[in-house]
């Protein structure tokens, strides 16, 4: 690969490379190739070439068939964090096992995570054993687990040259989203994930029911149990509330021809049965120190930026 800024500029680039590859018969083509893709910077005009020979490669380089031209505009960027029901076990294996980067941001997650919960580790998530299962149903495993492999999946991201102009979370995934954004440190952030998921543990249990209804439709079938905990779209909606007044709705909608989702959650979050927990844990918030973002987050709440007001303020942060 080749780049430059400006065409006259990709011709001199490309007949320079192929200069010095003539020059040194030795030089290993993968190792050139590997510094111009990640050691250099990627200017508008590029070009690239391929070949099995050096001669073959130096051949493509003195050739203008394999100018790749200039690239559309850049887009910006939005790294998009789920909540809870997300999450399975051995759900960051594969990475664990080949990528160092992720390691290294998962197990230095760990070390936190261990400092506020001694014997909380994150096995669940690398392996796939049925116990993972029944540990990662639980929210006060599942939320920790979920906070750390998706700050160390976006580590990895940014760690590869992806830089996010936007960062939005659902619910817990807000949580990271503030701890990239620098609104709260990473050491925060688990403090108030294993915080919020203790809390939220001690709550009687519940369920969760995704449905594809839109708001208006779906508060005709709420029982005065029911809350609607989200509404992610025009038509696609979450409803919480006790496990028998969820399972009676999922018979009462399937009767009818709607078929929803159970979420994996141990819990009815979103809903009125949280309540008990909101005051303990807007104690919690108001013990750490937050500042503006320095990446742009998008609420989940407004759908509009967070203000620097909003992110400042332990009870946006704990409601």
């Amino acid at each position: 690969p080749v780049s430059a800024g400006t065409e006259a500029e990709l011709e001199r680039a490309r007949n320079l490379l192929a200069d010095y590859l003539e020059a040194d018969p030795e030089a290993d083509a993968a190792l050139v190739a590997h510094t111009l893709q990640r050691g250099r910077r990627a200017f508008p005009f590029r070009a690239f070439t391929f070949g099995r020979t050096l001669d073959e490669i130096v051949r493509g380089l003195r050739s203008r068939g394999t100018d790749a031209g200039v690239p559309d505009h850049r887009r910006d960027l939005a790294f998009v964090f789920p909540g809870q029901g997300s999450q399975h076990p051995g759900m960051a294996a594969e990475l664990y096992e080949s990528e160092p980067c992720f390691r290294g941001e998962l197990d230095g997650c760990l070390d936190l995570l261990r400092g506020e919960a001694a014997t909380e580790t994150l096995w669940s998530v690398t392996d796939g054993e049925a116990a993972a299962t029944r540990k990662l149903a639980q929210t006060d495993s599942a939320q920790p687990a979920l906070f750390c492999v998706e700050f160390a999946l976006a580590r990895l991201w940014m760690h590869w040259g992806l830089e996010p102009d936007f960062l939005i979370g659902h619910s817990l995934g807000e949580y990271v989203a503030g701890c990239l954004s620098g609104v709260f440190s990473l050491e925060d952030g688990i403090r108030i994930v294993v915080a919020r998921g203790r809390l939220m543990q001690s709550m009687p249990a519940g369920a969760m029911l995704a449905l594809p209804l839109s708001e208006q439709d779906v508060v005709t079938y709420l029982s005065t149990q029911l809350d609607l905990a989200a509404v992610n779209g025009p038509e696609q909606v979450v409803v919480s509330g006790p496990v028998p007044e969820i399972d009676a709705l999922e018979k009462r909608l399937a009767e009818r021809g709607v078929s929803g989702r159970r979420l994996a959650t141990s819990h009815a979050f979103h809903s009125r049965m949280m309540e008990p927990m909101l005051g303990p844990f807007e104690e919690v918030m108001r013990r750490v120190s937050l500042s503006a973002p320095r990446i742009p987050i998008i609420s989940n709440t407004t759908g509009r930026p967070l203000s620097r007001q909003q992110a400042l303020d332990p009870c946006y942060w704990s409601g």
